[in-house]
């Protein structure tokens, strides 16, 4: 039987970066019965709640057919000093310190 193309769709998110990609090349070809362990690391950028899907393209090279599979995956950060400004809220000008201008913000 031909063997089945496997490729990882790239994460892209300013929130945080894929660190270790488990394919050195964007495809891994799989025989008949072979398998092959996937795993992903990602490092957070910011102090973040992550809800986001990942999907796997499986091309069979004897039929032609594209199966699409998606992982779903939440990741929550502990909060920090590196905010992602999406989850904070402005809500008032404050005046000017020793620091710079200084702002009232709600995390969300």
């Amino acid at each position: 039987m031909p063997p089945h193309s496997y490729h990882l769709d790239h994460i892209r998110d300013d929130h945080y970066k894929e660190v270790q990609n488990p394919f050195h090349l964007d495809k891994v070809v799989l025989k008949r019965r072979e398998g092959c362990k996937v795993e992903i690391s990602i490092k957070p950028l910011c102090s973040t709640h992550i809800q986001d899907k990942l999907q796997i393209v499986v091309d069979n090279a004897f039929n032609g057919k594209r199966t699409i599979g998606t992982l779903s995956m939440e990741i929550a950060t502990e909060v920090t000093t590196s905010f992602n400004y999406s989850e904070v809220k402005e809500e008032s000008y404050l005046g000017v310190g020793g620091f710079g201008i200084v702002y009232k913000w709600t995390l969300l």
